[in-house]
């Protein structure tokens, strides 16, 4: 529609907002879904659990050693052998840090 000058606009027309208002998922979905993620995230604890109580391929001397603290979600490196994490992680002092992603690599590849 065309407004000629003598209708000048109203502040609630150019602003529009909204529309259809969207309604969230009920709570018994929300229940659901978090009891679904629980479910989700077992399973793949579950596996990483079959995978680190693998015995490693590689001599004792060989491989290094790192503790894994769950409050922080890191490896903190105990006992360090080789090179192998000279680029991985990162220090904070005099304290060597690995990354989950970085730990199960090393472990998958039985380093």
């Amino acid at each position: 529609m065309f407004r000629s000058e003598a209708m000048p606009l109203k502040n609630k027309e150019i602003f529009k907002r909204g529309g259809p208002k969207k309604s969230g998922p009920s709570a018994n979905e929300m229940e659901e879904d978090v009891l679904d993620t629980k479910l989700e995230v077992e399973a793949k604890m579950s596996v990483l659990h079959s995978a680190w109580s693998k015995l490693p391929s590689t001599t004792g001397k060989k491989l290094s050693v790192a503790e894994w603290s769950p409050s922080d979600g890191l490896a903190k490196v105990r006992l360090l052998r080789g090179n192998q994490l000279s680029s991985m992680g990162f220090f904070q002092g005099s304290q060597h840090y690995l990354l989950a992603e970085e730990v199960m690599y090393l472990m998958e590849s039985t380093r």
